[in-house]
């Protein structure tokens, strides 16, 4: 602020020298950042470099695992469009096994956010693993090399093998954005005959991110909804199976976690087709529409109902 008796030549010097100073520290500061920002890069580099590395080094490692595993599905797993052809073409219930389902299974310390494990849950899904119901086709994972899946496999592949039958299966990624990517709208146009004019109870937990969209479910003739618990939905399985003869449904879309795989196979048993969708709709609004993951999206979403 200007005195009164001071010049004003003096103070505009002293202001300019005062800016002059701060463009210098503001120089220095973003001299310095830039340093810090290439020594980040470089550092960001490095760790790529060193991830890839040891993938290349796991991705050998593993060879002789991975190359076993798809021998496997080569001989015994239908591709995407024939499991859902199949499930479609036949009146199948479609039971899906996903890592969190085999890992529950075969891993009694494992267990999901959203549902514990127990000896009845390993007991059921292994149940429903080795069944031999003609109604129900299992679903297997494909064979994926990714750095999760390789973790998965080398995990589980030797328990896995020593119960799995010699049957055929279909794939579990048939839900998945992979299937929606690959197949576009002849996937599409796959799941939705499967239910074309029917009436639908849509099983799915309180609260649950899955959403009957449109693009996949508006050909319904009718649907209502009957919800289980939002976590440990297995504990009360036995309570929505009960209320589902109520609905008048002649088909079962269910979104439930391990427990819509076991849910599945029971309704299967009953004479009512039940086909266990997963992530289904996320998947298919990431696929087209650039939505989020489906593990992305918030678990409390609420459903959209049509």
């Amino acid at each position: 602020m200007h005195k009164m008796g001071e010049p004003l030549t003096d103070l505009n010097t002293a202001i300019l020298e005062q800016l002059m100073k701060q463009n210098e520290l503001l120089q220095a500061l973003v001299a310095q950042g830039k340093t810090q920002a290439s020594a980040t890069n470089v550092a960001l580099w490095h760790t790529r470099q060193t991830t890839q590395h040891n993938y290349a080094i796991r991705s050998n490692a593993l060879r002789p695992l991975m190359s076993e595993v798809k021998a496997f599905t080569e001989q015994h797993q239908l591709g995407l469009l024939a499991s859902v052809y199949k499930v479609s073409e036949d009146r199948l219930s479609f039971a899906r096994f996903g890592d969190g389902e085999l890992r529950l299974m075969l891993r009694e310390t494992f267990s999901l956010g959203f549902q514990k494990n127990s000896p009845a849950l390993a007991k059921a899904l292994r149940d429903v693993y080795t069944s031999e119901d003609p109604n129900v086709l299992i679903g297997f994972p494909e064979p994926n090399r990714d750095i999760h899946w390789q973790g998965v496999w080398a995990e589980i592949w030797d328990d896995l093998k020593a119960i799995t039958r010699k049957r055929t299966y279909g794939s579990a990624q048939v839900t998945r954005p992979s299937f929606f990517q690959f197949t576009g709208t002849e996937g599409v146009n796959a799941w939705r005959k499967i239910w074309d004019k029917r009436s639908a109870v849509v099983i799915t937990g309180k609260g649950s991110r899955f959403d009957l969209i449109p693009e996949l479910f508006d050909n319904l003739n009718s649907h209502t909804f009957l919800y289980s618990t939002p976590t440990n939905a297995f504990e009360d399985m036995g309570r929505v199976l009960g209320q589902i003869g109520g609905t008048g449904a002649d088909i079962a879309l269910i979104s439930l976690g391990p427990t819509g795989t076991l849910m599945a196979a029971a309704l299967a048993k009953r004479g009512i087709q039940a086909i266990d969708l997963g992530h289904i709709s996320a998947s298919y609004q990431h696929a087209f529409n650039g939505g989020a993951w489906p593990e992305s999206t918030p678990a409390s979403r609420a459903g959209s109902h049509l």
